[in-house]
């Protein structure tokens, strides 16, 4: 046999190999497509109530590509009319290499690539005229061998002008990676501009600059999703010109980032907050940095997964809006009850304020023990304060910085700068004299500090202590009416 005709073999079996792969990861990726719409509808099913549902029209699958027709229902609550009904088109590459892959000059393996895109018709054409035509939504997905989806996703920039509202995006785009069973996922999204302008009640404007978002999420053994997001946005300008006074003094928020953390341990639920402001501004004026992190510990998981299915069952069932407002308010009471009647911390830690020419800094601590409330009980103002079982407040503030605050309000009035800081002087110089006076803090050079703790476990007359001295609550109560 000569070489051609063994180089002609080689290439047949070759091809022969790969339409029989492509033939049977086509087949696969159906059982990977129907197993993800099952679990995302479970998933959507226990956090929206069944008002959004994923559902496969159709699948057609060849021997190197398949097509898939996807429709995604939202049922608003009260407005069945408004129903949302959106259907995307997805072309599949089958693996184990693509040839779409090869021919862009792309190398992977793994059971398909697939390219989604939103369909016009009756019920996308707003949102494909918002767009000027052009496709609000594409995305493309790699499926490896182990069934993790690999997205890249873009929302085409809007431009939306109703009535007296203008709102206007850049693209957004969207990259994610989960697995087939949904337990764990890791989504990132940026956009580079927002902005909206309502003249309806007078001029108002949101402008938002580079934002982003960073998601790493996972199932926990209760089910519940548990991990940690972070949001950033580089600048956030707002202007409320409810006045001729007001135009050119909008608020600032510069290198604003949100963070949250959450886990699950045992029954318990943590949840961290944090918020930073790099540079807070409003009517020109500055008003330095801030920086806030808040714990939440011990939290009674069950009871959080109560008060949700409470809301969610609410938010679905048609109620008037009077009713519906005093039920959000009797769950908000019984969650806290619940969460009080265990052993749930708060963590202030830090707090802090950051101003030209100091910075003030707060930690405080509060732990409860709620256990002897009654079951049926809801918490009241006696209730709460015997499950407070130990407070502690401290805070280190610089005597420049309680003036620069002082002088930043000023000039928020309307005041010259100058005048602004004498007054701020004098205003810190008055507080210093009620401190002397009442001795509630203690100043020791430049700064301002005070040290406050509270033991329940105490007799009535040592519960607290204040910069290390014994007293009753009602003697710091005392000491800290002058001020007030």
């Amino acid at each position: 046999m000569g070489k051609t005709s063994i180089i002609a073999g080689v290439i047949v079996a070759a091809g022969v190999a790969w339409t029989g792969s492509s033939w049977y990861f086509g087949t696969q990726i159906e059982e990977h497509l129907d197993e993800y719409l099952a679990n995302s509808n479970q998933y959507l099913e226990k956090e929206a109530g069944g008002s959004v549902k994923f559902e496969k029209i159709s699948f057609q699958r060849g021997i190197f590509s398949s097509e898939a027709i996807l429709k995604l229902r939202v049922n608003v609550p009260y407005l069945p009319e408004k129903s949302i009904e959106l259907t995307g088109k997805t072309q599949i590459q089958h693996g184990p290499v693509p040839l779409q892959s090869i021919l862009k000059g792309e190398f992977f393996a793994g059971y398909a690539t697939a390219d989604t895109a939103l369909v016009k018709d009756e019920h996308s054409k707003l949102i494909f005229d918002f767009t000027g035509d052009k496709n609000p939504y594409t995305q493309h997905d790699r499926i490896d061998f182990s069934g993790n989806i690999h997205s890249n996703a873009t929302v085409a920039a809007l431009t939306i002008a109703i009535d007296k509202f203008n709102f206007q995006s850049q693209p957004i785009k969207i990259r994610s990676v989960t697995d087939k069973d949904l337990t764990t996922g890791e989504l990132w999204a940026d956009i580079s501009e927002i902005s909206a302008i309502s003249a309806r009640d007078s001029d108002r404007k949101i402008f938002i600059k580079n934002a982003s978002a960073h998601l790493n999420t996972k199932k926990a053994a209760s089910g519940s999703y548990v991990g940690d997001a972070l949001a950033t946005i580089e600048l956030l300008k707002a202007d409320q010109n409810r006045s001729p006074a007001d135009k050119g003094n909008p608020l600032i928020f510069d290198q604003f980032k949100m963070s949250v953390k959450s886990e699950e341990i045992d029954d318990y639920m943590n949840v961290g907050v944090g918020y930073e402001i790099g540079k807070l501004q409003t009517h020109g004026v500055d008003f330095g940095a801030l920086k806030f992190n808040l714990a939440l510990d011990y939290l009674d998981r069950k009871a959080l997964e109560k008060f949700t299915t409470q809301n969610r069952s609410l938010f679905m069932s048609a109620q008037d809006s009077f009713e519906q407002a005093e039920r959000i308010v009797e769950q908000y009471g019984q969650l806290m009850t619940n969460l009080v009647r265990g052993n749930m911390q708060l963590n202030v830690s830090p707090f802090e304020w950051k101003t030209a020419n100091g910075q003030i800094q707060v930690q405080a601590s509060v732990n409860l023990d709620g256990s002897g409330i009654p079951e049926q009980a809801i918490l009241n103002d006696k209730a709460l304060g015997q499950s407070i079982k130990s407070v502690e407040f401290n805070m280190d503030a610089d005597i420049r910085a309680v003036e620069d605050i002082v002088s930043a309000i000023v000039q928020v009035k309307g005041k010259e700068k100058d005048t602004a800081r004498q007054q701020g002087k004098t205003a810190v110089k008055e507080l210093l004299d009620l401190i002397a006076q009442t001795g509630i803090a203690r100043a020791e050079g430049e700064k301002i500090k005070t040290r406050i703790s509270f033991d329940g476990r105490q007799p009535e007359e040592e519960k607290i202590s204040l910069n290390s001295e014994k007293m009753s609550i009602q003697r710091l109560a005392e000491k800290a009416a002058p001020i007030f």
